[in-house]
């Protein structure tokens, strides 16, 4: 599968690496998750009782649209939700096509984890730039790989027992087939950061700077895109980072 009517207007690319860094961080009663990279910073706090959800706090750090940090609102519907649940029934809970997806995801991670203890989890994700049409992707959890694969466009090509699964749409019926436990968060991971990585095709964000979103509009896929935030949505300027020579400075926030 190959990415359809996406010219490459970023000079660079071909030459850098998108980033992503997830930390989970358990305390007593909380879990505290941050991610950030290329395009996005969030942090969200979750609070429970040790068998549901009492308060979902957060920040929107940086983001591509000046509506998402009203997302927030949106996560509330977590709140109640048992810890034991698993990320499909929270994300049914949440209703994804009204939340903004990478906070979200966090906080679908952040309360995954709270039933594991008081361990620390940190996932870094790298994806490489296509060159000769075929770009690395990997994981790690805790500085140990867990997953590295090859793919062209939206389509895995390697390792061979993966090659030809797409990822895009339909990925996570195959995941599910191919991981299980940890494995399988991790290969989620992975195919979130590599979705944004994408963006590094470009120069900067789809539209200018302080342009309204709606000319621009992609469908109802998110909380700005849905149809009443879109039209208060704008791009925001300076919202992109690099972070190819500079892992150290995720979650930095700066």
């Amino acid at each position: 599968m190959t990415i359809p009517d996406l010219p490459i207007t970023n000079p660079d690319y071909g030459t850098g690496v998108y980033r992503r860094r997830i930390r989970l961080v358990p305390g007593e009663g909380t879990m505290l998750a941050e991610l950030e990279d290329n395009n996005h910073g969030f942090r969200v706090c979750i609070e429970h009782d040790g068998q549901r959800i009492t308060r979902v706090t957060g920040d929107a750090l940086r983001t591509p649209l000046s509506t998402c940090p009203g997302a927030l609102a949106q996560l509330q519907r977590l709140v109640g939700a048992d810890i034991h649940s698993d990320a499909t029934q929270l994300s049914r809970r949440a209703d994804p096509t009204s939340n903004c997806t990478h906070w979200l995801d966090l906080c679908i991670l952040a309360i995954n984890h709270i039933p594991r203890g008081a361990a620390v989890r940190q996932y870094d994700v790298a994806v490489t730039d296509e060159r000769d049409g075929v770009s690395e992707l990997s994981v790690h959890c805790n500085g140990m790989v867990v997953h590295r694969w090859y793919a062209s466009g939206l389509a895995l090509a390697g390792p061979e027992p993966l090659a030809g699964h797409t990822l895009f749409r339909g990925f996570s019926s195959w995941a599910r087939d191919c991981f299980s436990g940890d494995a399988l968060e991790a290969a989620v991971v992975l195919q979130r950061g590599n979705f944004v990585a994408q963006a590094r095709r470009f120069a900067d964000v789809p539209g200018t700077a302080n342009e309204p979103v709606e000319n621009h509009r992609n469908g109802n896929v998110c909380y700005s895109y849905s149809p009443e935030i879109v039209k208060q949505a704008i791009y925001r300027s300076s919202s992109v980072r690099d972070f190819t020579a500079t892992p150290e400075l995720l979650l930095k926030f700066v």
